[in-house]
This record gives C-alpha cells, sequence and structure tokens, in this order.
C-alpha cells in the first residue's frame, strides 16, 4: 500500500472529528497535520465540499471555521474535476457517491473513512480500482511505517 505521495480523500466524518475534537492525539487531526507537511496529498471536488460545508453546518459548525477549512482544502489540496460519473459499484448511501466519483476521477490511492458504507466496499474496490479505503487508524499506522522505511 504506497500512502506516501498518495492521494488521498477524506470522508466528511474525518473532517467533522477534526473540526470537533479536543484531543491533540487525536487521530483525524493527525491527518490532517501530516497532510500538511507533505506526507500525501488530499483530493477535492465540488460535491466534496459541499457536503463538508453541509454537514459542518448541520452540526453547528460556525461560518468562520467552515470558511477556514474549505479555503485550506481550496489552497493546500487538489482540486478534482468530475468528468465521468459511472462505475461498477455505488456505495448504498448515495452521499459517498462523490467521495467515490473524486477518487475514481483524480485517480486516488485511498478514502479515508468511519463509514461502513465505504469500508464495506473495500475488498471490491481494492479490486476494481485500485483504491484503498481505510478508517484513519490504520491509515496513520501504514503511514507511520512507511515514513521510518524511506
Amino acid at each position: 500500500m504506497k500512502i506516501s505521495k498518495g492521494r488521498v480523500v477524506l470522508d466528511t466524518n474525518i473532517v467533522l472529528a477534526y473540526t470537533t475534537t479536543k484531543s491533540e492525539d487525536s487521530p483525524n487531526k493527525e491527518i490532517i497535520h501530516r497532510w500538511e507537511k507533505g506526507q500525501f496529498n488530499v483530493l477535492w471536488s465540488r460535491d466534496v465540499l459541499n457536503e463538508y460545508i453541509n454537514k459542518m453546518k448541520f452540526f453547528g459548525i460556525s461560518e468562520k471555521v467552515i470558511i477556514e477549512i474549505i479555503s485550506h482544502f481550496i489552497q493546500f489540496g487538489e482540486a478534482v474535476e468530475i468528468k465521468f460519473y459511472h462505475y461498477e459499484v455505488y456505495p448504498e448511501d448515495a452521499k459517498d457517491i462523490c467521495f467515490v466519483l473524486c477518487a475514481l476521477n483524480g485517480y486516488g490511492s485511498h478514502i479515508i473513512t468511519y463509514d461502513f458504507h465505504l469500508l464495506d466496499l473495500a475488498d471490491e474496490y481494492m479490486w476494481k480500482f485500485s483504491i484503498t479505503i481505510l478508517k484513519p487508524v490504520p491509515f496513520l499506522q501504514e503511514l507511520r511505517k512507511l515514513l521510518k522505511e524511506t
């Protein structure tokens, strides 16, 4: 599993957890900090950003914080234009489709999530699309291992 300089899509639950956690030891904070250090690339599309915004508003995140986070993704992430929409296996939850489309159109290597609808597709997506779907801790374990070896 190649993570370093990988092309990663973060599910909304990762961004929300990063935004709301008070713990500096949060795996979600570590993921964002490692991205900021350039250890991998984060992909986003308009639909992904819209999903982030809608969920942050729903959970009462302040407009100032929402603007800061979305600006950060726009400035430091990689925009993906969605050119194709059809693929063989759709997630059960329609709100997850934007993350899969972003990964497929952006030649993503990983989707990081807590969502069981996406995690249930991990084997099939690895086999069909070479996209690894992981929870944050296994992603970080692989990243740490890889960085010690290089």
